[in-house]
């Protein structure tokens, strides 16, 4: 190893960190140092914060008695967990904190708000927060007192674990934050996801002489052990922005990209229309061979569209061009921008050109029920069109949904059917049930082709989606949507509201098609019920306001549903009264520690039958008698 390892620049770069840590953290004695889950990156953190705190250094708790401590100063860990793949926590953890903390210093992190979570977490607090990279500083210093500094492994003592190796590591992702874009190598370890411990991790890359990862903290490891390294970007900035802002003076560069490979292959033949066009020339056909319902040619419109958009305006406006073209009498439209990122916003603002289309942009993202709930308060005429971002209006779909609404004056909203581009029906009206205590919706049609006669006809429906619909304005004055109805189910508690209270006043229109990019998002959802929360405190509201669980419930959360299938309707109830009592934070902290496991278990008394007869094997073994006799010996001895 040269003597001027690490190289003086790197030097001093980690000793400028450290005086701003150090400086913001104050007296080491008033803090508390939380510690997050994760894998030997993490524990590599962990263990350079505690040398950069010194011999003494602070009180250290895991992050589930972050709800149940106080303080003077408040440490959150650095990591990654203020991105995309894994930001369920912190965000949250930080709003906790500054509830019980004088004082709260985020760790070195990358930042990505882009996510709504975090940049609503960053904007609202006053916590110092570091950023590891130029990258991450870039992003969040106009939304809080940021500042740069070193990741905290590099405090830590590599010395010990230095030596020379042979050979490649190739050490890729395996999880969901792999960037996707080319498969691991052949014979890949990827070490974080395997090691058990800190020390056998940087062991294993000790013991080669190069490196090859699109892991950050197997980089720097890498790197500080004095190997040669070879990046890839994960799924977002942090590996490139971490090289370029740390690492600079040591042998660590881009995996090379490939100057040659095999000739290119003969053009394709030219593609069939995508299912989206075939599909609306279907329902062009069919809209011409139905009766024209009678619509006024002129005067005021009676309609408006309301769009609610977010960082897509592509689809938007897609979206809004659907609808100039699928309708034959005067309309409005009103955009509403729920607090899309700036650059998004003028990008949908310098698309609008039609003097027909509003554009008001909120502050920060109300969710669909809120955004929509303040949209209706900005609309005058009778009727008002609800569209999403992702989706198409068809030719004569909106004079039809509003001719339903005509002809049938005690109806208050009608739904469309809503298909998928390749045809398929995401649904067209729905139904629901009751059975011991847990809510069972249905979509109407769903996975039948839009034509199939199976579907049946245009009329009375329980609950609508809203994907696409026309709604009588008054009747958002007796029946407002729920604005805490922020994540999905919105459409079904206002159905459900209005079923219950006048039944009878919805409708759906099986020829006022409207395509859907998007498929339904419920069975889509991980079971870590981490990554589930927002869906969770959405039927938590449900639940609080209608006594009722939801069966959605148990596509999110997995571990609610036993092994042959049954449902745990006790357990999901406690759950749900735990988010609304508590808080969702309050539920994701315990949940990091443990604290919430019998709920999680997936424990059933008819699964028992089978955990029952295993014991029962365990026990006739030689090694459970052997075990027996020995802590028999032990009672006795009193040892």
């Amino acid at each position: 190893m040269s003597p001027s390892f690490p190289p003086p620049g790197f030097r001093n770069l980690v000793a400028e960190s450290r005086r701003a840590l150090l400086g913001a953290i104050g007296r080491i004695e008033d803090a508390v140092l939380f510690r997050g889950p994760g894998n030997p990156g993490d524990e590599l953190i962990a263990a350079g914060t505690r040398r950069l705190l010194g011999a003494g250094g602070c009180v250290e708790r895991p992050l589930s008695e972050l709800p149940r401590s106080r303080g003077r100063t408040a440490l959150l860990p650095g990591g990654g967990s203020w991105c995309s793949p894994y930001h369920e926590i912190l965000p949250r953890a930080l709003a906790v904190a500054e509830r019980r903390f004088d004082r709260v210093v985020v760790l070195p992190s990358s930042f990505d708000p882009d996510v709504e979570e975090i940049a609503r977490a960053l904007s609202r607090t006053g916590a110092r927060v570091f950023a590891r990279e130029r990258a991450s500083l870039a992003r969040i210093e106009g939304l809080c007192r940021a500042s740069l500094a070193v990741d905290c492994a590099f405090f830590f003592d590599f010395e010990p674990y230095r030596r020379s190796g042979s050979g490649t590591l190739n050490a890729f992702r395996t999880d969901r934050e792999a960037a996707g874009t080319s498969p691991p190598p052949r014979g890949n370890d990827d070490i974080s996801a395997r090691c058990r411990s800190l020390d056998e991790w940087l062991w294993t890359i000790a013991g080669f002489e190069a490196v090859r990862t699109d892991r950050a903290h197997v980089m720097i490891a890498a790197a500080m052990l004095g190997k040669t390294v070879e990046y890839r970007s994960s799924s977002y900035h942090k590996v490139p922005a971490i090289a370029e802002y740390a690492l600079g003076e040591f042998p660590v560069r881009p995996v090379p990209v490939p100057t040659s490979g095999p000739p290119a292959a003969p053009d394709a033949p030219a593609a069939s229309p995508a299912p989206s066009l075939r599909l609306r020339r279907a329902a062009s056909n069919a809209a011409a061979a139905l009766p024209r319902p009678p619509t006024p040619s002129g005067g005021r419109p009676r309609a408006t569209v309301l769009i609610l958009t977010r960082n897509r305006p592509a689809a938007a406006i897609q979206a809004l061009r659907s609808v100039a073209e699928s309708f034959r009498q005067p309309w409005r439209a009103l955009l509403i921008d729920n607090g899309s990122r700036p650059d998004a916003t003028v990008e949908l603002r310098r698309a609008v050109d039609d003097p027909r289309v509003d554009v008001f942009r909120e502050a920060e993202n109300l969710g669909c029920a809120g955004g929509r709930r303040s949209g209706i308060g900005r609309i005058e005429t009778e009727f008002v069109v609800f569209l999403d971002d992702d989706a198409e209006m068809l030719p004569g779909a909106p004079d039809r949904l509003i001719e339903a609404l005509d002809r049938d004056p005690e109806a208050l909203a009608v739904g469309a059917n809503v298909v998928s581009p390749d045809g398929s029906v995401q649904g067209c009206g729905g139904d629901w049930s009751i059975s011991d205590g847990v809510l069972f919706e249905s979509h109407g049609g769903a996975g039948r082709r839009f034509d199939d006669p199976a579907i049946g006809s245009s009329g009375p429906t329980r609950w609508i989606t809203g994907a696409a619909g026309a709604y009588r304005r008054s009747a958002f004055e007796k029946f407002p949507i729920d604005p805490e109805m922020r994540s999905y189910y919105e459409d079904l508690e206002w159905c459900y509201r209005i079923d219950r209270a006048s039944p009878g006043r919805l409708r759906r229109c099986v020829e006022a098609l409207v395509v859907h990019h998007n498929r339904p998002k419920v069975r889509e959802a991980t079971a870590d019920l981490l990554h589930s929360m927002p869906y969770v405190e959405t039927i938590a509201r449900f639940y609080a306001r209608h006594d009722l669980v939801l069966d959605g419930l148990f596509g999110f959360v997995h571990a609610l549903v036993s092994a042959s299938g049954r449902r745990n309707g006790p357990a999901a109830r406690i759950l749900l009264e735990l988010v609304n009592a508590r808080g969702a934070d309050w539920v994701v902290l315990n949940l990091v520690g443990g604290g919430l496991a019998p709920l999680t278990a997936g424990i059933f008394e008819d699964d028992l039958d089978g955990a029952r007869r295993e014991l029962a094997e365990i026990k006739r073994s030689r090694w459970w008698k052997a075990a027996t006799k020995y802590w028999q010996i032990r009672r006795r001895l009193k040892i």
